[in-house]
């Protein structure tokens, strides 16, 4: 019993529980497309804490065809769009913005990062957590004048954030460095004129 001969025939039997797909919005009511939304997103979160980021990065991109389909919406028909879903469309993109994001830093896509905050900041021009990801993402593509501009402009709002200012400081350290390397570069090259 438990033993399969070599040349046994196994058959399986399987059951399919579903064959939905997960809706891309188009024809959903605004209150069917945000459960959609926070579903996936809640999914993608569960993902990403459990070490699946890969996996986070396709439920939170699924996340945004429903949210896209609200701003279609808000782009094409104000009046359908009571305010407080509006702002509740616009945040769930900032979210969802955000979560791809720390996905991408994650997986070190640094190039990927940034364009996520860039469009978490286009929805929330002034979002501490966009601004602070794509400082980081800028720290690590050599950009630091970028990285210190975005870290400076949002000290302001809490000076003793402690994660921006170690990032600062990280950031600073680079800047000094990398302005050493360009000072030996120099001198090493009048060397040899």
């Amino acid at each position: 019993e438990g033993h399969v001969g070599p040349n046994a025939v196994i058959t399986y039997s399987v059951t399919l529980h579903s064959t939905e797909q997960a809706p891309r919005g188009q024809g959903l009511t605004v209150p069917q497309c945000r459960e959609i939304a926070d579903g996936l997103r809640q999914k993608g979160n569960d993902a990403f804490k459990a070490g699946r980021i890969h996996k986070a990065l396709r439920i939170y991109n699924a996340a945004l065809d429903p949210v896209r389909y609200l701003s279609t919406l808000m782009d094409h028909d104000e009046q359908q769009l009571k305010p407080a879903y509006k702002e509740e469309a616009e945040a769930a993109r900032v979210s969802i913005f955000l979560n791809l994001a720390a996905c991408h830093d994650k997986l070190h896509n640094w190039a990927e990062s940034i364009d996520n905050c860039r469009q978490a900041l286009k929805v929330a021009p002034l979002n501490r957590k966009a601004m602070f990801r794509r400082a980081r993402g800028y720290m690590y593509q050599g950009r630091l004048l970028d990285a210190r501009s975005d870290l400076e402009a949002i000290l302001p709002a809490d000076p003793e954030d402690k994660q921006v200012l170690s990032l600062l400081a990280d950031v600073k350290r680079r800047q000094r460095d990398e302005d050493r390397e360009q000072k030996q570069r120099g001198a090493f090259t009048k060397m040899f004129a």
